[in-house]
């Protein structure tokens, strides 16, 4: 007996060094995939430049990444913040569009999460940070859709924002 728990471990450790640096690259590729489609520009990695989970472009936008506490463990969230030009008589950011990098809610319940489509998902899109506070949580999904809200609005509030730095 304990030489089959001997051998799983040891098929277990080759089996997690073998798909780690694989797991990694297609994390890495799909956060990608996630910016070009928020930023609608082709977006080169030499060039990023995160300071305090705030990455600066130069057409006005600033990605923001956060990260929140769901039902399941932590959400992360990649959001593009409309900056100077679109600010709103109060002097608010507007959100431009949302993802969900990564999380471990409830498969079936918090599916929504997954889809940038979602009509939930596609409201957040050109709300300030105190609309962001009024919209309703998903029934069934209380507790995802309100750590999103709030990771959301706390991402709109990052000091960083209000540098001028952006891309050369």
């Amino acid at each position: 007996m304990l030489g089959i728990a001997f051998v799983c471990a040891l098929l277990l450790g080759l089996t997690h060094q073998v798909t780690t640096a694989r797991i990694e690259s297609n994390q890495s590729a799909h956060f990608w995939r996630q910016v070009n489609e928020l930023t609608t520009i082709d977006v080169s990695t030499d060039l990023v430049e995160w300071r305090e989970n705030v990455w600066h472009l130069c057409n006005g936008l600033a990605l923001v990444r956060g990260e929140t506490r769901g039902y399941g463990g932590p959400i992360h969230l990649l959001a593009a913040l409309q900056l100077n030009t679109t600010r709103d008589e109060a002097g608010h950011l507007v959100v431009q569009g949302l993802r969900v990098t990564r999380h471990q809610e409830t498969p079936g319940i918090a599916d929504f999460i997954n889809q940038p489509d979602h009509p939930w998902l596609q409201h957040l899109a050109l709300l300030d940070a105190d609309e962001i506070g009024r919209v309703q949580a998903v029934t069934g999904a209380t507790i995802t859709s309100r750590a999103i809200l709030r990771g959301l609005n706390a991402m709109t509030a990052y000091p960083a924002l209000t540098s001028a730095r952006c891309l050369p």
